[in-house]
């Protein structure tokens, strides 16, 4: 199964990638003690900074998400260097690993035509104890929906 790759990017793509920037920024600036500690422990425990694991971003395109290294809590702190550099975006689908390419295409091929983002839209739900749809659901839905505030509306919620 393919993945047919967008002409065009998606309506309101250039006020998310503002959102995401501004965000990014602000959380690097807030979390900069937490960054650096959490950098120096993953590099005194396992003699790295950061740790990459491969997944498909938009189009199913290969991006590599930045985790830091060790066992430590908040080793995805990391990726929030991922939302800066636009492989994801601040809310979105979940990241596809490698091995699952060929059934989310099956299930909801409009993954694919959005950023993964760094809060999955049934996650705040989901931490809440509310009841929601499957993933593939709740990933087309937010698909077809996305825009410039979806972003901010699910991180709102």
């Amino acid at each position: 199964m393919q993945y047919r790759t967008p002409k065009s990017r998606p309506k309101g793509f250039a006020a998310a990638r503002c959102i995401d920037v501004v965000a990014a920024l602000l959380a690097i600036v807030a979390l900069a003690p937490a960054l650096a500690v959490r950098a120096i422990a993953g590099r005194a425990s396992s003699g790295r900074w950061l740790d990459t694991t491969p997944a498909l971003g938009l189009a199913c395109r290969l991006i590599f998400l930045l985790d830091f290294a060790g066992p430590a809590r908040g080793r995805r702190l990391a990726r929030v260097f991922n939302l800066l550099r636009g492989d994801v975006a601040l809310a979105g689908p979940g990241p596809a690993r490698i091995g699952d390419r060929g059934p989310c295409l099956a299930a909801a091929p409009g993954r694919f035509a959005v950023r993964p983002g760094v809060i999955a839209p049934g996650a705040p739900s989901q931490l809440m104890g509310l009841a929601g749809g499957t993933e593939a659901a709740t990933d087309l839905a937010f698909s077809e929906g996305h825009g410039a505030t979806i972003g901010l509306r699910v991180l709102l919620r």
